[in-house]
């Protein structure tokens, strides 16, 4: 449609003039149904991507975790021998902190002369030796390498006392038919230094008895730093905070982010 806008003017000589200017105006054309509902269906699905974004993002928050790691430390050499027929175990103290689910540990070996065979476990500490029975032991383990080598052993979530100090270990006894090669285990910094201030290194010279790691004191409790050890926890501490809600928050935009993509995809079949 036209438009017609009038105005006046002065001319050069004093003159009134008057002048009109023409604008051309188009009418906008009225969307289709095809257009309003792609325009729908692009609002829904920014609106579903904003929620599944909130509900991922709650879910993350309630998952903690730490981690320790004496292996950040420079190598300076190893503790060794590490045999069923000299030093039968080896290990690191600790203690879990705030979050206290210990879901898997990492222990290090390296310059095998032959194979060692050896299993994993993780004890009570009450200072001099372990307590209890074992919280965790792996099947054997295998090690002929020369060089370091992490054994990382996954627990199941194993949940721990953030008061007591454990002991996380390698010990060739008990293993019936093991074969008799020696290993070292990699000093975290330099010998003496103590870059984990909750734990030590710790040894016992107990051979093949097993039974001994908890009726006897170990030779090694502490004061020659740490070894190369890492342990990483899942926290209880933020859960506990939500454990009281009838329904987790989480769960709860979960379900709606899914429910509004549901939603969605019912709208563009009947489209």
């Amino acid at each position: 449609m036209l438009r017609g806008v009038g105005r006046d003017f002065v001319g050069s000589g004093g003159e009134v003039g008057w002048i009109r200017f023409i604008t051309i105006q188009r009418d906008s054309p009225r969307p289709s149904q095809s257009a309003l509902r792609h325009q729908g269906k692009s609002r829904m699905n920014a609106s579903v991507r904003k929620l599944i974004a909130v509900a991922l993002t709650c879910s993350a928050g309630v998952a903690s975790a730490s981690l320790i790691n004496t292996t950040t430390m420079p190598y300076s050499g190893s503790w060794a021998p590490f045999s069923d027929t000299n030093t039968a175990t080896y290990g690191q103290t600790f203690k879990s902190g705030a979050d206290t689910v210990l879901d898997s540990f990492t222990l290090y070996l390296d310059h095998a002369s032959r194979t060692v065979d050896f299993k994993a476990y993780v004890y009570a500490w009450n200072g001099s030796k372990a307590v209890g029975q074992a919280l965790y032991s792996s099947d054997v383990q295998h090690f002929s390498g020369t060089q370091i080598t992490g054994f990382t052993f996954n627990t199941g979530g194993l949940q721990l006392n953030s008061s007591l100090r454990y002991v996380a270990f390698l010990s060739t006894s008990g293993i019936a038919g093991g074969e008799d090669g020696s290993a070292n285990m990699p000093n975290s910094g330099s010998f003496g230094s103590n870059p984990y201030a909750d734990g030590d290194f710790v040894y016992f010279n107990n051979g093949d008895n097993f039974n001994a790691l908890t009726t006897n004191a170990w030779d090694m409790t502490g004061g020659q730093g740490d070894v190369w050890f890492q342990a990483s926890f899942s926290g209880a501490a933020l859960a506990a905070r939500v454990a009281a809600i009838p329904e987790p928050a989480t769960m709860g935009l979960t379900a709606a982010a899914l429910g509004a993509v549901a939603l969605v995809r019912r709208r563009r079949n009947a489209a």
